[in-house]
Protein backbone atom coordinates (compact mmCIF):
# COMPACT_ATOMS: atom_id res chain seq x y z
CA UNK A 1 0.00 0.00 0.00
CA UNK A 2 2.97 2.68 1.03
CA UNK A 3 4.21 1.99 -2.78
CA UNK A 4 0.77 2.32 -4.18
CA UNK A 5 0.40 5.55 -2.57
CA UNK A 6 3.92 6.74 -3.25
CA UNK A 7 3.08 6.23 -6.83
CA UNK A 8 0.16 8.50 -6.45
CA UNK A 9 1.40 11.59 -4.78
CA UNK A 10 4.59 10.92 -7.63
CA UNK A 11 1.53 11.05 -10.52
CA UNK A 12 0.20 13.99 -8.86
CA UNK A 13 3.67 16.07 -9.01
CA UNK A 14 4.61 15.77 -12.26
CA UNK A 15 2.24 14.00 -14.47
CA UNK A 16 -0.66 15.91 -13.82
CA UNK A 17 0.92 19.20 -14.87
CA UNK A 18 2.23 17.37 -17.70
CA UNK A 19 -1.43 16.19 -18.61
CA UNK A 20 -2.59 19.59 -18.81
CA UNK A 21 0.03 20.25 -21.01
CA UNK A 22 -0.86 17.56 -23.44
CA UNK A 23 -4.29 18.28 -23.44
CA UNK A 24 -3.96 22.38 -23.65
CA UNK A 25 -1.92 21.44 -27.28
CA UNK A 26 -4.98 18.83 -27.76
CA UNK A 27 -3.48 16.13 -27.33
CA UNK A 28 -6.66 13.22 -26.87
CA UNK A 29 -5.02 10.66 -24.61
CA UNK A 30 -3.68 13.73 -22.52
CA UNK A 31 -7.05 14.87 -22.25
CA UNK A 32 -8.93 11.61 -21.37
CA UNK A 33 -5.91 10.69 -18.83
CA UNK A 34 -6.34 14.14 -17.08
CA UNK A 35 -10.35 13.68 -17.51
CA UNK A 36 -9.47 10.34 -15.48
CA UNK A 37 -6.85 12.04 -12.90
CA UNK A 38 -10.07 14.09 -12.12
CA UNK A 39 -12.50 11.07 -11.76
CA UNK A 40 -9.98 9.33 -9.48
CA UNK A 41 -8.68 12.58 -7.54
CA UNK A 42 -5.19 11.61 -8.84
CA UNK A 43 -3.09 15.03 -8.30
CA UNK A 44 -6.30 17.20 -8.23
CA UNK A 45 -9.82 16.84 -6.32
CA UNK A 46 -11.78 14.59 -7.31
CA UNK A 47 -14.88 16.49 -9.22
CA UNK A 48 -16.49 14.34 -11.84
CA UNK A 49 -17.58 18.13 -13.22
CA UNK A 50 -14.21 19.18 -13.90
CA UNK A 51 -13.63 15.71 -15.71
CA UNK A 52 -16.79 16.31 -18.33
CA UNK A 53 -15.19 19.09 -20.90
CA UNK A 54 -12.06 17.63 -21.26
CA UNK A 55 -13.98 14.66 -22.28
CA UNK A 56 -16.24 15.99 -24.66
CA UNK A 57 -13.49 17.72 -26.13
CA UNK A 58 -11.96 14.50 -26.56
CA UNK A 59 -14.99 12.99 -27.80
CA UNK A 60 -15.95 15.95 -30.34
CA UNK A 61 -12.45 14.76 -31.79
CA UNK A 62 -13.30 11.25 -32.23
CA UNK A 63 -11.57 9.87 -28.63
CA UNK A 64 -13.50 6.59 -28.71
CA UNK A 65 -12.59 6.10 -25.08
CA UNK A 66 -13.52 9.78 -24.19
CA UNK A 67 -16.80 9.33 -25.51
CA UNK A 68 -17.02 5.77 -23.59
CA UNK A 69 -16.10 7.59 -20.41
CA UNK A 70 -18.54 10.41 -20.91
CA UNK A 71 -21.44 8.63 -21.74
CA UNK A 72 -20.65 6.07 -18.49
CA UNK A 73 -20.98 9.72 -16.45
CA UNK A 74 -24.65 10.33 -17.95
CA UNK A 75 -25.27 6.64 -17.60
CA UNK A 76 -24.90 7.30 -13.51
CA UNK A 77 -24.73 11.29 -13.38
CA UNK A 78 -22.22 11.84 -12.20
CA UNK A 79 -20.79 15.44 -12.52
CA UNK A 80 -23.91 15.69 -14.93
CA UNK A 81 -27.31 15.22 -14.86
CA UNK A 82 -28.23 11.52 -15.35
CA UNK A 83 -29.60 11.42 -19.21
CA UNK A 84 -30.06 7.96 -20.50
CA UNK A 85 -30.49 9.53 -24.18
CA UNK A 86 -26.69 10.73 -23.62
CA UNK A 87 -25.84 7.53 -22.44
CA UNK A 88 -26.96 5.94 -25.44
CA UNK A 89 -25.45 8.80 -27.96
CA UNK A 90 -22.37 9.46 -26.76
CA UNK A 91 -22.19 4.76 -26.42
CA UNK A 92 -22.71 4.97 -30.24
CA UNK A 93 -20.12 7.36 -30.70
CA UNK A 94 -17.34 5.62 -29.24
CA UNK A 95 -18.36 2.55 -31.12
CA UNK A 96 -18.06 4.21 -34.77
CA UNK A 97 -14.81 5.77 -33.76
CA UNK A 98 -13.83 2.69 -32.63
CA UNK A 99 -13.56 1.15 -35.98
CA UNK A 100 -12.51 4.25 -37.91
CA UNK A 101 -8.69 4.81 -38.27
CA UNK A 102 -8.40 8.35 -37.55
CA UNK A 103 -11.37 10.79 -36.46
CA UNK A 104 -13.55 12.29 -39.09
CA UNK A 105 -12.66 15.74 -40.59
CA UNK A 106 -15.81 17.34 -39.40
CA UNK A 107 -14.75 17.01 -35.69
CA UNK A 108 -16.64 13.98 -35.01
CA UNK A 109 -20.19 14.83 -35.71
CA UNK A 110 -20.62 11.82 -37.47
CA UNK A 111 -22.07 9.31 -34.97
CA UNK A 112 -23.32 9.15 -31.11
CA UNK A 113 -22.21 7.90 -27.73
CA UNK A 114 -19.65 6.21 -25.81
CA UNK A 115 -17.24 3.65 -25.28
Amino acid sequence: KQWYQRRVRGFSFQAFEYLKIGCQKNNNDSCFFLANAHMQGMGTEKSYSAAVPLLEQGCSRGHARSCHNLGVLYYHGYGVEKNLDKFKEYNERAKIFRFQKKPPEDGGSGGPTAH
